[in-house]
């Protein structure tokens, strides 16, 4: 519902924020849930959303951390990304 943002922050800090909904098109959905994650995930996850149409719900067994995105198989990519769990997806 937002437009995603960084921040650069030591790990033991807090951030204080604020939840928008600007992103176009989304404004009347109703905000329940927020996914903060590690920069060095971003890949992963963007390679997974752009590929969503391929996703298949199928186990990839194989697939190590620390492979390329360019590796894995486009049906493998959501998989790969939800299975090493390096996120946080908080439900509001």
């Amino acid at each position: 519902l937002t437009m995603p943002y960084c921040t650069d922050h030591d790990s033991d800090e807090k951030i204080a924020g604020t939840l928008t909904k600007d992103r176009p098109g989304f404004s009347s959905f109703p905000m329940n849930g927020l996914m903060v994650m590690k920069y060095t995930e971003l890949p992963y996850y963007y390679a997974c959303m752009d590929n969503i149409d391929y996703f298949q719900q199928v186990d990839c067994p194989g697939l190590s951390p620390g492979l390329s995105v360019f590796d894995i198989p486009v049906q493998c990519l959501c998989y790969y990304f939800a299975v090493h769990k390096n996120y946080l997806d908080l439900n509001l």
